[in-house]
């Protein structure tokens, strides 16, 4: 018989139920009565490897074929068919392994279904280890819901249990479930209890799962498992102090890497070899693991090299899909066309600054500077959400992170990365009055130092404990919140504010474009908007130089001359330097740096001028209702002013009345002349309104010379480019 197994298609034409599963095949097996095959056929160095799933051995199912233990060995070397893919493991490659005798029959890759479930044999035969070896790391059998499984201990450093995780199928095809944790345990890092002997050693590669490490440490060789790709937490790293760490970085895996980089930014890279996906299966293709990684650890590369190649691969791409936007005359008309276009109705400017305010978030930052945090503030239903929906379709899903209206505790837990990002808080009302609060205090050191400092109870996971942590998530960070009230004096003094114009133009101009939509359908947001701010946001942090910022600031504090003004000041640049981002294309000098042209001033002024609360004194609605009191007192003196007779004058509904009329009296502008309660205010004038002077003109700033290119020196001839970032309008004018 055995001149006749000179192919493992012989010995294939002995079974019955043959079908491929694989790199092998699986067929029923003739040592037992088989209805659903179970018996493993693999070829491997010149040997034919068979395993019953069911126990029976090896010895057995060759009886059962009227063969021999000898006969397995083929005469000569295999011909293979194009079909079958042989595993290039030979009949040395368990020399270093567990002795013989503890590998249950044979190794060979199991064909298993979702329905199945594991055994520890199974997965030791898989990954060419012994069963003995793995119930030496704790690895035992058992069952969950009804199905085969097994269950992995996680150790921390002394070596206690900290939490349980179940593999329950060894098919990665089958689209079901592979694991599962015990419940009420968290995630955690694999085989913390083997840092002494990477401490000891002075490195330690870090891989993906739990059975690279089984196979790493069986070579003495330190090792840590991730226990999957998108579970890293930046508190992990804390682990690694003081040794050399590398990642196995598997095929498609580049998103982790760049995860860890955030955190370990000396990690460097391994890139397996091509056909090696991990390190289980260079142990069952029967490499020399410890030769294989000595060779890899030599030629790993930097992970910020890595992590520089994949963002200009990245950027590369978002420039081809943006390239006619950036290249344009006016991005930001393009910006204002998509606006419309996606459904926004009446005045744009609004939505076209808390556009430039998002992209503030790109900029670089210094003490003393700051992005432009945002309050869109008015009635309800007068467009605040709406707008922050319609710029958030704008930007790339890593661009910004958004809490839904809620507890303001949300803040504190968290964990979202705020670094370049856009925070979106959905309603601000729902924060406390009070300046104690948990909540607004960390959100005023986020408004104020660029990052978000605090300390909070939390449950130590390895303990059980309670304990604070203090939690530092730097930034910067620009924020757009939403109100229908006054906010907190120290939270609205920090934020640029918007008043959302409720007058009978925009609400008809917010119908039209609503029916507009619902006329075409849903809209989606052009690629190439989308792609330009993904391509500015791989460029983080941007620094723009403003070489007119001194004679801005003169006329600035020459018209305003308040202490708030300085954090005014700083919200204008940072919005001159957004129109700049958006215009690099035309502000790259020949150096390579972003400038700033008085041009992307006359571009904020002109979006910012009347929306400005702090500049002018009051919003463009609260002089509206003033003058209109004024306007009406000369055309019905003698009888009461109410707010049925603005609301009719200036088109307006009484509630919008209202609230204007409110915010005039509390500044002193209006006064009401009717004292009994219960009857209908009568308005009249209270004291002279401060000059409407708004913005100083871009004349002022120029000095009568309005360029559309970078000549610096016509512009502001002894101008140095180091005062662009230290000068403030109160000492501009002082200088002046």
């Amino acid at each position: 018989m055995s001149k006749q197994i000179k192919t493992i298609g012989n010995f294939l034409g002995l079974l019955e139920g043959v079908r491929q599963s694989g790199d092998g095949y699986i067929a029923r097996c003739p040592a037992h009565e088989d209805h659903n095959p179970s018996l493993s056929i693999k070829e491997a160095g010149g040997k034919i490897l068979l395993h019953c799933f069911t126990g029976c051995r090896t010895e057995d199912i060759a009886g059962a074929l009227g063969l021999e233990m000898s006969d397995l060995f083929l005469k000569k070397a295999p011909q293979l068919s194009e079909d079958i893919q042989a595993i290039t493991c030979n009949k040395d490659c368990y020399s270093v392994t567990p002795p013989a005798n503890q590998i249950q029959n044979s190794v060979t890759a199991p064909v298993l279904s979702a329905v199945t479930g594991v055994t520890r044999d199974e997965i030791a035969i898989n990954k060419c280890l012994s069963s003995d070896y793995l119930k030496s790391l704790g690895i035992i059998d058992c069952k969950r819901n009804g199905q085969s499984t097994i269950q992995i201990p996680y150790l921390d450093e002394k070596g206690h249990l900290m939490g349980t995780r179940f593999r329950l199928t060894l098919d990665s095809k089958s689209g079901g479930q592979r694991f599962a944790w015990e419940k009420g345990d968290h995630v955690q890092l694999y085989g913390l209890d083997r840092l002494e002997m990477a401490k000891q050693q002075g490195w330690l590669l870090l891989v993906e799962g739990e059975s690279d490490c089984w196979t790493l440490w069986y070579y003495k060789l330190p090792a840590l498992g991730i226990p999957g790709k998108s579970v890293w937490q930046k508190e992990w790293a804390e682990y690694f102090t003081g040794l050399e760490i590398y990642l196995w970085q598997e095929p498609d895996a580049e998103d982790l890497t760049l995860r860890l980089l955030k955190d370990i930014p000396e990690l460097k890279v391994i890139k397996p070899p091509e056909g090696i996906k991990d390190i289980s299966e260079a142990q069952i293709q029967g490499k020399d693991i410890p030769s294989l990684l000595d060779a890899l650890k030599k030629a790993a590369r930097s992970g910020q090299k890595i992590k520089e190649e994949l963002n200009n691969k990245e950027a590369g791409e978002y420039y081809r899909k943006a390239k006619a936007v950036i290249e344009s005359d006016d991005p930001l008309k393009a910006v204002e066309e998509e606006i419309k276009r996606l459904g926004y109705g009446g005045d744009i400017k609004p939505a076209l600054v808390s556009y430039l305010a998002a992209t503030s978030r790109l900029l670089a930052m210094r003490s003393g500077t700051m992005p432009v945090h945002l309050l869109l503030t008015g009635p309800s239903s007068s467009g605040k959400s709406y707008t922050l929906s319609i710029v958030k379709q704008l930007l790339p899903p890593n661009a910004y992170h958004e809490i839904d209206a809620g507890s303001p505790r949300v803040l504190i837990y968290d964990t979202a990365p705020l670094t370049h990002k856009l925070l979106i808080f959905g309603e601000a009302d729902s924060m406390p009055s009070d300046n104690d609060n948990t909540a607004a205090s960390a959100l005023r050191n986020l408004l104020q130092d660029q990052r978000l400092h605090y300390s909070v109870v939390v449950r130590d996971e390895r303990t059980g404990k309670f304990c604070v942590k203090e939690v530092d998530k730097p930034g910067p960070t620009v924020l757009i919140t939403t109100s229908t009230k006054n906010l907190q004096h120290q939270l609205s003094t920090r934020l640029f504010t918007l008043e959302m114009s409720d007058s009978a133009e925009q609400i008809k101009s917010g119908l039209k474009a609503q029916a507009r939509l619902e006329e075409s359908g849903a809209i989606l947001p052009s690629e190439s908007l989308v792609a330009m701010q993904g391509y500015f946001q791989l460029r983080v942090p941007i620094k723009v130089i403003v070489p007119f910022v001194k004679p801005l600031a003169c006329a600035m504090g020459a018209k305003h001359p308040t202490p708030r003004m300085n954090r005014d000041f700083s919200r204008i640049l940072s919005l001159i330097k957004a129109v700049t981002i958006l215009n690099t294309h035309h502000r790259t000098n020949e150096a390579g740096a972003f400038v700033a042209d008085v041009q992307d001033y006359a571009t904020v002024r002109g979006l910012i001028n009347n929306l400005y609360v702090s500049t002018t004194g009051a919003s463009e609605e609260v002089r509206s209702v003033v003058k209109a009191v004024a306007d009406l007192s000369n055309v019905i003196s003698n009888k009461p002013i109410t707010g049925t007779k603005l609301a009719n004058h200036l088109g307006i509904n009484k509630m919008a009345v209202s609230r204007r009329t409110r915010k005039a009296i509390y500044e002193g502008w209006l006064v009401n002349n009717e004292q009994k309660k219960g009857h209908p205010a009568d308005y009249g004038l209270g004291e002279p309104m401060p000059r409407e002077e708004g913005l100083p003109t871009v004349e002022e700033v120029s000095g009568n010379n309005v360029t559309g290119g970078n000549n610096i020196g016509d512009i502001v001839p002894d101008f140095k480019n180091e005062e662009c970032n230290t000068i403030t309008p109160i000492e501009a004018q002082k200088q002046a």
